[in-house]
Protein backbone atom coordinates (compact mmCIF):
# COMPACT_ATOMS: atom_id res chain seq x y z
CA UNK A 1 0.00 0.00 0.00
CA UNK A 2 1.33 3.82 -1.10
CA UNK A 3 1.19 5.75 1.31
CA UNK A 4 1.29 9.49 -0.27
CA UNK A 5 2.22 13.16 1.89
CA UNK A 6 -0.03 15.85 1.09
CA UNK A 7 0.52 19.41 1.03
CA UNK A 8 -1.86 21.84 0.22
CA UNK A 9 -0.52 25.20 -1.90
CA UNK A 10 -2.29 28.82 -1.14
CA UNK A 11 -0.25 32.02 -2.33
CA UNK A 12 2.71 29.55 -2.60
CA UNK A 13 2.27 28.91 1.14
CA UNK A 14 0.66 25.94 3.05
CA UNK A 15 -2.22 26.71 4.95
CA UNK A 16 -1.16 24.79 7.37
CA UNK A 17 2.17 25.27 9.60
CA UNK A 18 4.33 22.32 9.95
CA UNK A 19 6.23 21.68 13.13
CA UNK A 20 6.95 18.30 13.85
CA UNK A 21 9.10 18.72 16.70
CA UNK A 22 6.56 21.01 18.66
CA UNK A 23 5.71 18.85 21.43
CA UNK A 24 8.96 18.19 22.23
CA UNK A 25 10.20 22.26 21.76
CA UNK A 26 12.74 21.32 18.78
CA UNK A 27 12.88 23.02 15.43
CA UNK A 28 11.19 25.72 14.33
CA UNK A 29 7.63 26.20 12.46
CA UNK A 30 7.51 26.10 8.86
CA UNK A 31 4.95 27.23 6.13
CA UNK A 32 7.59 26.24 3.24
CA UNK A 33 6.42 23.39 0.68
CA UNK A 34 9.51 22.72 -0.28
CA UNK A 35 10.75 22.49 3.31
CA UNK A 36 8.02 20.56 4.46
CA UNK A 37 7.98 17.99 1.44
CA UNK A 38 12.30 17.82 2.24
CA UNK A 39 11.29 16.50 5.63
CA UNK A 40 8.57 13.91 4.09
CA UNK A 41 11.60 12.61 1.54
CA UNK A 42 13.81 12.41 4.72
CA UNK A 43 11.46 10.70 6.54
CA UNK A 44 11.21 8.24 3.38
CA UNK A 45 8.19 8.97 1.27
CA UNK A 46 8.94 8.45 -2.46
CA UNK A 47 5.58 10.46 -3.76
CA UNK A 48 5.01 14.26 -2.60
CA UNK A 49 1.72 15.39 -3.90
CA UNK A 50 1.20 18.73 -3.88
CA UNK A 51 -2.45 20.57 -4.31
CA UNK A 52 -3.04 23.85 -5.53
CA UNK A 53 -5.77 25.39 -4.34
CA UNK A 54 -5.89 28.54 -5.78
CA UNK A 55 -5.22 26.69 -8.93
CA UNK A 56 -8.37 24.41 -8.65
CA UNK A 57 -10.33 27.58 -8.24
CA UNK A 58 -9.09 29.60 -11.23
CA UNK A 59 -8.96 26.44 -13.46
CA UNK A 60 -5.20 26.60 -14.53
CA UNK A 61 -2.09 26.11 -12.07
CA UNK A 62 -1.60 28.86 -9.85
CA UNK A 63 1.35 28.20 -7.90
CA UNK A 64 3.79 27.13 -10.35
CA UNK A 65 7.30 28.70 -8.57
CA UNK A 66 6.21 26.77 -5.08
CA UNK A 67 5.57 23.68 -7.37
CA UNK A 68 8.84 24.05 -9.01
CA UNK A 69 10.91 25.00 -5.57
CA UNK A 70 8.93 21.46 -4.44
CA UNK A 71 10.24 19.67 -7.11
CA UNK A 72 13.81 20.64 -7.21
CA UNK A 73 13.91 19.98 -3.64
CA UNK A 74 12.87 16.62 -3.21
CA UNK A 75 14.97 15.54 -6.05
CA UNK A 76 18.15 16.04 -4.80
CA UNK A 77 18.34 13.95 -1.89
CA UNK A 78 17.38 10.81 -4.19
CA UNK A 79 20.24 11.65 -6.99
CA UNK A 80 22.42 10.43 -4.47
CA UNK A 81 21.02 7.10 -3.46
CA UNK A 82 19.90 6.13 -6.91
CA UNK A 83 16.43 6.70 -6.49
CA UNK A 84 13.92 9.67 -7.34
CA UNK A 85 11.28 10.97 -5.49
CA UNK A 86 8.10 11.85 -7.98
CA UNK A 87 6.17 15.10 -6.63
CA UNK A 88 2.41 14.86 -8.73
CA UNK A 89 0.16 17.85 -8.90
CA UNK A 90 -3.75 18.61 -8.10
CA UNK A 91 -5.67 21.28 -8.79
CA UNK A 92 -6.77 23.77 -11.64
CA UNK A 93 -5.50 21.38 -14.47
CA UNK A 94 -7.99 21.75 -16.72
CA UNK A 95 -5.89 22.18 -20.30
CA UNK A 96 -3.04 20.51 -21.87
CA UNK A 97 -1.30 23.59 -21.49
CA UNK A 98 -1.19 23.53 -17.19
CA UNK A 99 0.08 19.45 -17.92
CA UNK A 100 2.62 20.82 -20.08
CA UNK A 101 3.54 23.87 -17.90
CA UNK A 102 3.60 21.74 -14.71
CA UNK A 103 5.71 18.63 -16.42
CA UNK A 104 8.48 21.38 -17.60
CA UNK A 105 8.90 22.63 -13.87
CA UNK A 106 9.68 19.46 -12.90
CA UNK A 107 6.74 17.62 -12.02
CA UNK A 108 6.10 13.67 -12.20
CA UNK A 109 2.72 13.80 -12.09
CA UNK A 110 -0.42 15.26 -12.30
CA UNK A 111 -3.78 13.74 -10.80
CA UNK A 112 -6.72 14.71 -12.96
CA UNK A 113 -10.26 14.24 -11.87
CA UNK A 114 -13.42 15.98 -12.79
CA UNK A 115 -12.01 17.60 -16.00
CA UNK A 116 -11.74 14.29 -16.83
CA UNK A 117 -14.90 12.73 -16.24
CA UNK A 118 -16.91 16.22 -17.45
CA UNK A 119 -14.84 15.71 -20.99
CA UNK A 120 -13.41 19.24 -20.22
CA UNK A 121 -10.17 17.57 -20.94
CA UNK A 122 -9.54 14.11 -22.95
CA UNK A 123 -7.74 11.45 -21.70
CA UNK A 124 -5.68 10.90 -24.56
CA UNK A 125 -4.66 14.73 -24.90
CA UNK A 126 -3.47 15.09 -21.41
CA UNK A 127 -1.17 11.96 -22.36
CA UNK A 128 0.56 13.75 -25.20
CA UNK A 129 0.65 16.57 -23.10
CA UNK A 130 2.39 15.14 -20.42
CA UNK A 131 5.06 13.17 -22.83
Amino acid sequence: MLVIPAIELRSSRSPVVSWPGASAGVGAPTDRPEVIAGRFVTEGARLVHLVDLRGAKRGRPANLEAISRVAATVAVPFQVAGGRVEVLVAGGISHPDGIRRLRDAGVGGVILGEVLLSGQLRYPAALEAAA
